[in-house]
This record gives C-alpha cells, sequence and structure tokens, in this order.
C-alpha cells in the first residue's frame, strides 16, 4: 500500500509543475512597445498610418508576441481603439492602424498614444500629429457700416482673422505667410458712385492686387461714398469681400477669382 500512495503524490507534483510552466510561457517579461506615426501630410484630411514592431523581449516566435498580448491606441480626438491578440505572432489589425483627421477636427494637433501590455507589464510610444487647415472658418472683417441717405463718408474694413494655427499651444505652428486679396462692388452691390482706392467700385466689381500677409490686422482700400443726397436711397448697398489663401489652400490664380 505504501509504493501505490507515494506513486500518486509523485504523479500530482508532476502535473502540478507542469501546468506552471507553461502559464508563465505566455509573459516572460513586459513588453516593448515599437513604432512611429507616419501623417499623409499637414493639411486636413489627414491619414495616420501607425508602424509597429512592438514585440516581447525573449518570448520567440516570428513577432515575439504572444496570445494575450493588447493593443491600445488613443488617437488624441476623443477615438480609441483596443484588441487583444488571440494567437501568438499577431500584430496590429489593419483597421486600427490608420486614422484620418477631417474637417471636425479643428485643433491644430492631437498627440497619439499607442499601447502595449500583458500581464507582466506595458509600455507605451507617443506622438504629436499637426492637423491645419484653411483660415475659412476664422475669416473675419471688422464690422459693418450704415450710412444714412444723403450722408456720405470714408470706410477702411480690417481683416479680423483668427488664422489657422498661427501660434498654437504645441506642434507646429501654420505660420507660413498669407495670401489677402480685397474685393470691391461684390455681391451685386446697389449703391452708385462709391470708389476704392480712388477707383470706380459700383460700375463692376474692383479687384485689388493681391499681397501677403504674416498674420491679421490688414487694411482694405479707403471706400469713399459721396453724399449727395441724389445719389444713394435707403436699402442700397455696397459690398467689399475679402480672399484669403494659405499652406492648405495656396494661392494659385493671379489672373483673378478665387482658387
Amino acid at each position: 500500500m505504501g509504493l501505490i500512495r507515494s506513486y500518486w503524490i509523485f504523479l500530482f507534483f508532476l502535473l502540478t509543475g507542469f501546468s506552471v510552466m507553461e502559464t508563465r510561457a505566455q509573459c516572460t517579461s513586459s513588453p516593448n512597445a515599437v513604432g512611429g506615426f507616419l501623417p499623409s501630410q499637414t493639411c486636413q484630411p489627414v491619414t495616420v498610418t501607425l508602424s509597429s514592431v512592438s514585440h516581447i523581449p525573449m518570448f520567440g516566435g516570428v513577432n515575439n508576441i504572444p496570445a494575450g498580448t493588447t493593443y491600445f491606441i488613443d488617437w488624441g480626438d476623443g477615438d480609441t481603439q483596443t484588441y487583444t491578440t488571440v494567437v501568438d505572432d499577431e500584430g496590429v489589425p489593419v483597421a486600427m492602424q490608420t486614422h484620418v483627421y477631417g474637417p471636425a477636427d479643428t485643433d491644430c494637433a492631437y498627440t497619439v498614444r499607442f499601447e502595449v501590455s500583458n500581464p507582466c507589464g506595458a509600455d507605451f510610444i507617443s506622438g504629436t500629429v499637426n492637423v491645419h487647415d484653411t483660415d475659412e472658418i476664422g475669416l473675419a472683417i471688422t464690422q459693418d457700416y450704415t450710412v444714412c441717405e444723403g450722408y456720405g463718408g470714408t470706410y477702411f474694413f480690417t481683416d479680423a482673422s483668427a488664422m489657422n494655427c498661427l501660434a498654437p499651444p504645441f506642434g507646429n505652428p501654420n505660420d507660413e505667410d498669407r495670401t489677402i486679396r480685397w474685393d470691391y462692388g461684390t455681391g451685386g452691390s446697389t449703391l452708385p458712385g462709391v470708389t476704392a482706392g480712388g477707383f470706380d467700385a459700383s460700375s463692376s466689381v474692383y479687384q485689388d492686387a493681391a499681397y501677403t500677409v504674416g498674420g491679421p490686422g490688414s487694411n482694405s482700400l479707403a471706400v469713399v461714398v459721396p453724399a449727395a443726397s441724389t445719389v444713394g436711397r435707403a436699402g442700397e448697398y455696397f459690398e467689399v469681400t475679402m480672399y484669403n489663401w494659405n499652406s492648405c489652400n495656396r494661392y494659385d490664380n493671379p489672373g483673378g477669382g478665387p482658387p
């Protein structure tokens, strides 16, 4: 009887030891997150591709990634993705490898974080993605003017735009010079006798020469509304339009009109 009891005790310890070794083989050490973020361009839409060669040191296999490894990515714009591998050597799923920053993404730069984890620990990489756009959202002129019938005056308009990413809190600025152009008598203007910089702007649209600026604050030509009571009538108007081009919407039509 004694021999039989010893045999079963020995067999129990052998099986238990085998089970412990199999469990530990899935977690030899903390992972190393290795890779980068590759943007397609700086101007919207920006497609960013994750390049990952992350691995678990000393695990072995083709990619050194055991089953049970978790990939997590935070694109910085509220979009996050998570995936846990189910077999060894499983890389980051294709659906997690790219992300697009479009018109709804109005920040100048985003911090992207990619994390690899297993029961032994975690590691991550992070990077900055610059997302610039045209100045359209922030384009503005100082004010409108109201002129009473029978009165006139000289008026200037000022570029009061919030230029896109001119001085962002982090990331690269969109600080390349802008091109500005003022057009006078646009929008079917009906107020007669108006001049812009001394040029007739009532008979037809007067398009001034384009010029470059480093930021907002430039002024239009002097817009002169004659005071003669026989010239203007209540309800008539004169419109001034300012065009803006930046690095995401380059000035490419010197012959006139928007690009």
